[in-house]
C-alpha cells in the first residue's frame, strides 16, 4: 500500500477511492433503470435489449470518469487553498454550527458508509489496483491469443466452398472484405478483428456438417461482422477491466453477451428461414471444446447459453425468466447493503460535552452553510475525539515559513503509525515532534 502511495499523489489516490465509493450508487441506479425498462419491455426485440444494455454500460463508465475528474479537481483545490484554523470553543457554542451542518450532511447510514471508506481508503484503492492489473493481464492475454490463432496452423477453404461464401457475402451485404480460413487449433467457429475481420472455421467442420448447417454458422459469424460486435466487445471488456468490482457492470455485461448472440441468431433465421437446421448446427457445435478468451466471438457460446438460445428459437421464454431472476438478485444485494449500513458502528456520534477544539480544512465551505468567517470570531465545528478509536488516515495542509506543507498521517487508536511531509516519510523516532500538530 505504501508503494502505491509513493507512485501517485495523495489527490490522485484520494480521487480513485471516492470515485469507487460514488460508482456503487451511480452504477446501481443506472442498472436498476435499465433492468426495469427491460422487464417492462421484455417482448421487444433482442436488438432493443442489446442496445439499451450497452448504452447503460457505457453510461456507467462515462459517469464514473466524470466523477473521478471532478473529485480529483476538488482534491487539488483543497490542497492548494486549505489552511488549518484552530480555535478554542465551549460546548454550548457548538449547537448552532451543528444544526447548520446537519442541513448539508447526508443521512446517518450514508455517513457510516463514508466513514468506512475514509478509514479503509488505502485498502480499497490497493484492491482496485490489484484487481485491474489482473483483468488487464487477462485482456492482454486474450489479444495475444487472437494474434496467435490467426497465423498458426491455418489452411484455406476448399475451392468448391469459395463460390458459396461469395453468395453469402452478397446476401448479407457486408461493406468490408472478410477472410475465411480453417484452423487446426480451434474446435468452434470464431470471428476476430474489426478493420480486417477474419472468420476461422475448425478443420473438419466443412466435411463433418451438412452444407445448410455450415451456411447458417457462417451467416452467424457474418452477422457479428455486420454489427461491429468485435469492436463493441473490446469496449465492453475495457469497461469490465476498470469497473471489475461492480455487480451492475457484470449484470449488464451478461445481458449484452446473451442478447448479442440472440441478435445474430435472429439474423440467421431471417436470412435462411430454417430455425430447425440452425438449432441442430448449434447443438453439434457444443460437442467441440469451448474457448477461454472472451475477446473472440464464437457461434455456440457456453452450454447454458446454447440451451437458452435453442429454447428461444423454439418459442419458449426461459431467457426472459433468467433476466428477471438476475435483476431481482441484484436488487436483493443492494437492499442488504443498505440495510447493513444501519448497523454500522456509530463512532461518529455527536456529543457536545466532549468538544474542545475545531479544525477547519476548507474555510470557503463556511459560506456554503450560511455562516460568517473572520479573524475576530470563534468558529466552531464538531470535534473528532471519538474518531481516534481505530485506524484512520488524516490529511491536512499547514503554512510554515510562508510555504504550504502537506501532511499525511496514519493513526491507530490516536497514535501515529506513519507520517509523511510533502510526500517524504518521517522517521518513527521523530513522530513525537509532530504529535501536537497532528493530534491537537
Amino acid at each position: 500500500m505504501n508503494f502505491i502511495n509513493q507512485l501517485i499523489s495523495d489527490s490522485f489516490f484520494n480521487a480513485i477511492g471516492w470515485t469507487i465509493f460514488h460508482s456503487f450508487w451511480q452504477g446501481a441506479l443506472i442498472t436498476i433503470v435499465v433492468g426495469t425498462v427491460l422487464l417492462i419491455f421484455s417482448s421487444r426485440s433482442s436488438r432493443f435489449r442489446f442496445n439499451l444494455s450497452f448504452i447503460g454500460l457505457i453510461l456507467i463508465f462515462t459517469i464514473v470518469m466524470i466523477t473521478f475528474f471532478q473529485v480529483y479537481q476538488t482534491n487539488e483545490n483543497i490542497y492548494l487553498n486549505a489552511l488549518v484554523i484552530q480555535t478554542s470553543i465551549s460546548a454550548d457554542q457548538v449547537t448552532e454550527v451543528y444544526d447548520s451542518a446537519q442541513q448539508v450532511n447526508s443521512e446517518k447510514f450514508i455517513a457510516a458508509i463514508k466513514m468506512f471508506f475514509s478509514n479503509n481508503l488505502s485498502y480499497i484503492v490497493t484492491f482496485w489496483f490489484v484487481g485491474m492489473l489482473i483483468f488487464s493481464l487477462k485482456f492482454l492475454g486474450g489479444i495475444l491469443y487472437i494474434e496467435k490463432i490467426k497465423t498458426t496452423q491455418t489452411i484455406p477453404l476448399p475451392e468448391k466452398w469459395k463460390s458459396k461464401i461469395d453468395e453469402l457475402f452478397l446476401k448479407v451485404k457486408l461493406k468490408k472484405p472478410v477472410k475465411i480460413i480453417q484452423s487446426a487449433i480451434l474446435n468452434t467457429p470464431i470471428t476476430i478483428g474489426y478493420i480486417k475481420p477474419v472468420v476461422l472455421l475448425p478443420i473438419g467442420l466443412i466435411s463433418g456438417f451438412p452444407s445448410n448447417q455450415i451456411e447458417a454458422i457462417i451467416l452467424h459469424e457474418f452477422a457479428h461482422i455486420k454489427r461491429n460486435d468485435f469492436l463493441l466487445n473490446v469496449i465492453q471488456t475495457i469497461v469490465e477491466t476498470v469497473l471489475f468490482y461492480h455487480p451492475g457492470v457484470w449484470l449488464l455485461s451478461s445481458i449484452i453477451r446473451s442478447e448479442r448472440e440472440n441478435c445474430c441468431d435472429d439474423f440467421v433465421i431471417e436470412s435462411t428461414g430454417d430455425s430447425l437446421s440452425y438449432s441442430k448446427a448449434l447443438y453439434n457445435l457444443q460437442n467441440h471444446i469451448k474457448l477461454n478468451s472472451k475477446l473472440v466471438l464464437a457461434a455456440n457460446g457456453n452450454e447454458n447459453q446454447l440451451y437458452r438460445r435453442i429454447n428461444r428459437m423454439s418459442g419458449q421464454t426461459k431467457n426472459k425468466l433468467s433476466l428477471g431472476i438476475k435483476f431481482v438478485a441484484l436488487l436483493l444485494v443492494l437492499t442488504l447493503i443498505a440495510a447493513a449500513s444501519f448497523y454500522a458502528p456509530k463512532s461518529y456520534a455527536f456529543n457536545p460535552s466532549e468538544i474542545s477544539k475545531a479544525r477547519i480544512y476548507k474555510p470557503n465551505l463556511v459560506s456554503s452553510v450560511g455562516l460568517k468567517f473572520s479573524d475576530k470570531i470563534n468558529f466552531s465545528q464538531i470535534d473528532t475525539i471519538k474518531l481516534k478509536k481505530g485506524k484512520r488516515t488524516l490529511r491536512f495542509t499547514e503554512e510554515e515559513s510562508g510555504e504550504k506543507v502537506h501532511y499525511k498521517a496514519k493513526l491507530n487508536n490516536g497514535k501515529i503509525e506513519s507520517l509523511y511531509k510533502d510526500g517524504e516519510k518521517i522517521a518513527a523516532e521523530e513522530h513525537s515532534k509532530y504529535e501536537d500538530k497532528v493530534l491537537k
